[in-house]
């Protein structure tokens, strides 16, 4: 295991995101490797179909930033990370859930690089598969969590379904403006980065200040990500991204860089519309004009400054956190953030 000083001290070199990620599970090796046994474990209890749809999924790999966000929780307030597994357990497989289902609302092809399960398997079975990692995450959380851990869970799933459902409303219909995708990336993807670091905390038995920062934490860690990936899918190495350049054009979204733009450029919807209206694999000239306006209207650095403000508000929270290298390193997780493609 990795000396957490050495891994804390490197904070400000420049690597990226996937770098501190990689690193934190070094750091977390043992504890991780237990959330991935007890995640294997519980996908082979599911139904034969639907557990192949599951593990198609898990097998093509994944971050696991959640539940290392659960797990450095815990270990940041002082307790033992082991304390913690159950909950990152339950945070892995929600998010597994969640994609399983957007693939198939979105229709999407591929995921981490390889065909989508609902490509190999069916639309079907990947949302029954998706229905069964929920539920199997909830009772996970209350099985081994803290007393508020099920009931928070519950209540953050709900937000998720609450932030697709408004995500979908707008799908295609190009009318969305700031304030909305503000509410659809809290409630789709900060809800639950919010609910892994304050329940690691409460795990790790934190003071109600620091279970509150780091809760604050992880929702501008949350927000800042997601304005990161809707950055990415538009100047990014979809090598990297394991999708296509422009995916969310593809499929009717409007994403932060892109209302930046229409602000600056209105004429821009026009090229936008259309690539939605033809399909993604039919646009490479309207989505290469798409780009080469978000750079010329200065949208993709407009954005970024959304993403460094986030940045700062996570690191501003953790000052009510004890210091330590574990503080460190979450610090350095939001700084890594910061994209160089735009």
């Amino acid at each position: 295991m990795q000396n957490l000083q050495d891994i804390a001290s490197r904070d400000r070199d420049g690597q990226r995101a996937e770098t501190f990620i990689a690193q934190a599970g070094a750091l977390m090796g043992g504890a991780l490797h237990q959330v991935n046994q007890r995640v294997e474990a519980l996908t082979s209890q599911s139904p034969g179909d639907a557990r192949d749809a599951m593990e198609h999924l898990l097998e093509a790999g994944g971050k696991r930033l959640r539940p290392l966000l659960t797990l450095l929780a815990a270990r940041a307030v002082g307790g033992d990370e082991g304390q913690a597994v159950g909950c990152a357990v339950a945070a892995e497989l929600v998010h597994n859930a969640t994609l399983l289902h957007d693939d198939v609302i979105d229709d999407g092809d591929m995921r981490r690089g390889l065909p989508a399960a609902r490509v190999v398997y069916g639309n079907t079975l990947s949302v029954l598969a998706g229905d069964l990692l929920m539920v199997t995450a909830l009772r996970e959380a209350q099985a081994t969590g803290p007393a508020e851990a099920s009931a928070d869970l519950l209540k953050a799933v709900t937000d998720m379904v609450e932030g697709e459902v408004l995500q979908l409303r707008h799908r295609n219909r190009f009318t969305m403006d700031r304030a909305t995708y503000e509410r659809i990336i809290i409630l789709k993807t900060a809800t639950l980065f919010a609910w892994c670091t304050r329940t690691g905390a409460r795990a790790g038995k934190g003071r109600s200040e620091e279970v509150a920062a780091l809760e604050k934490f992880g929702h501008h860690l949350g927000v800042a990500f997601q304005i990161r990936d809707d950055m990415l899918d538009l100047v990014g190495d979809p090598l990297r991204t394991g999708k296509p350049l422009g995916a969310d054009l593809g499929e009717g979204k409007l994403t932060l860089p892109v209302l930046l733009a229409i602000e600056r450029q209105p004429a821009v919807l026009d090229d936008v519309r259309a690539i939605a209206d033809r399909g993604l694999h039919r646009s490479a000239g309207l989505l290469a004009r798409v780009t080469q306006t978000l750079r010329e209207t200065g949208s993709l650095s407009r954005c970024h400054q959304e993403l460094v403000l986030h940045q700062r508000r996570a690191r501003a929270s953790l000052r009510a956190v004890r210091p330590g290298p574990v503080v460190d390193l979450f610090s350095a997780v939001a700084d890594a953030l910061s994209i160089r493609e735009h």
